[in-house]
């Protein structure tokens, strides 16, 4: 960027780094990484804060740092790796947040800035210092010591050394400030500075953020945390659901699919469309929000000749607009939904009180399965039930991939081992959707 800008880096003052919060990066003793990196989407320790709410241990903790405990904030990871990786713990020199791994790389400085360290968990919100009760209550004592003095996000954390000016094109010696947590950045950046205004961020997460001179401690909110600017908190919203999501799903879900629409314009008598729209209609019935929007053709003429009125109008969208066959199969997953409604409320429960993503990549719920990894085109709506959308045209059958475990076909109750590819039969009526055998024994066509 120095080199393609023309910037002189000696005309530059200072460096600061902004990071997403949550996930977890290790420095070793020995001088180098303990292991990879663990990114804020990851699901991995989702056992641990349930574990803790039913213990009581989050609602102790809760009374020094005012926030819910996520399984992708580093309290989780780090309880998750005690468990599963011990030896990566005894290893470990510093715990770093992703902004502060990146700026002690630039420095050799080790320090931990208070906007992301008091949103990880790790913070007193009233002394806005470490507390050794919040470990303690989570069983995380032994960990004390791997966390790196706390510094502002405008003081000086060291300077640029001269292996990373040799890396990054920086003048060695340029000043490095703490800089901040992503969601401070953007909210100033948005020109929250006081309490009169609010910030939206469509991310990875989708996160609404607010500024209040007091943590809100009855619960209502996911997070707070300490604010960049003195005398304020940051109150957040968040899920990861947000453009991290919707990137996968336009390239996954859309893309033959809105060749298709093109192809036939959206009109309801057009017998591709129809195809297109069952199809769609079976995939929504798996989706967060189960809506039939659009406008389709044949237009109809303006009804008036002011306001309003002067505009054109689409066809018919109701369910019974586009014949029987598709209007039976609309009423089969209509009536499906409807049997799903306790369960998606419940999906929908914990997505606000948790900020667990209720649509989901397959590794998000079988972390160790490496070939969950590299699926694209299935994924899991809730922990329970698998969906396999049909993304082409014509296409009557399907390979997908089911994790370990026993899963129970919806469309012929069929159960099948897990851990294996098989192929299904995707009828016009019906596409591939599996449910974790023994759960959910409503839900059957």
């Amino acid at each position: 960027m120095l080199k393609e800008s023309g910037i002189d880096p000696k005309s530059i003052r200072a460096v600061a780094v902004c990071g997403h919060g949550k996930g977890l990066y290790l420095w070793g003793k020995d001088g180098r990484p303990v292991r990879p990196g663990i990114l804020s989407t990851d699901n991995r320790a989702y056992a641990y804060p349930e574990k803790w709410r039913k213990s009581g241990a989050e609602a102790a903790a809760f009374r020094y740092t005012c926030q819910h405990i996520l399984a992708s904030q580093p309290t989780s990871l780090l309880a998750w790796l005690a468990d599963n990786e011990p030896w990566t713990i005894e290893r470990t020199k510093y715990i770093f947040a992703c902004k502060d791994y990146i700026r002690f790389r630039l420095s050799g400085e080790a320090c931990a800035e208070l906007t992301d360290y008091s949103g990880d968990g790790f913070v007193n919100l009233y002394t806005g210092d470490y507390d050794g009760r919040i470990l303690r209550e989570l069983g995380l004592s032994g960990v004390s010591g791997c966390l790196p003095p706390l510094v502002l996000s405008t003081e000086r954390c060291g300077y640029v050394s001269r292996q990373a000016a040799i890396d990054t094109g920086l003048a060695e010696g340029t000043p490095i400030a703490g800089g901040m947590f992503d969601i401070d950045a953007c909210a100033i950046a948005a020109g929250v500075t006081d309490t009169e205004h609010a910030c939206m961020v469509a991310g990875t997460w989708s996160i609404n953020e607010l500024l209040l001179s007091e943590p809100v401690v009855d619960g209502r909110v996911l997070m707070n945390s300490m604010y960049c600017l003195p005398g304020y908190y940051l109150v957040e919203e968040s899920s990861p659901t947000s453009a991290g999501n919707l990137a996968w799903y336009i390239k996954e879900m859309l893309k033959d699919l809105q060749d298709f629409f093109r192809k036939s314009g959206g009109n309801i008598y057009d017998e591709d469309f129809k195809e297109v729209l069952v199809r769609w209609f079976e995939f929504g019935a798996f989706c967060p929000v189960f809506r039939l929007h659009g406008f389709r053709e044949p237009f109809k003429e303006p009804l008036g000749t002011t306001g309003g009125g002067t505009a054109i109008s689409g066809a018919e969208n109701e369910v019974w607009s586009y014949g029987e066959e598709v209007y039976e199969i609309c009423k089969k997953y209509l009536e499906l939904r409807e049997r799903m409604l306790p369960y998606v409320k419940r999906l929908m429960a914990q997505a606000h009180e948790k900020g667990t993503p209720v649509m989901r990549p397959l590794f998000y719920d079988f972390p160790e399965d490496g070939k969950c990894w590299e699926i694209e085109d299935e994924y899991m709506f809730g922990p329970e039930i698998l969906v396999a959308p049909i993304l082409y045209e014509k296409q009557r059958e399907r390979k997908l991939y089911l994790p370990a475990g026993e899963w129970r076909s919806l469309n012929d109750g069929k159960v099948y081992a897990g851990g294996a590819d098989i192929v299904c039969e995707a009828p016009i009526d019906a596409i591939p959707v599996f449910v974790k055998n023994g759960c959910l024994k409503e839900l059957k066509f």
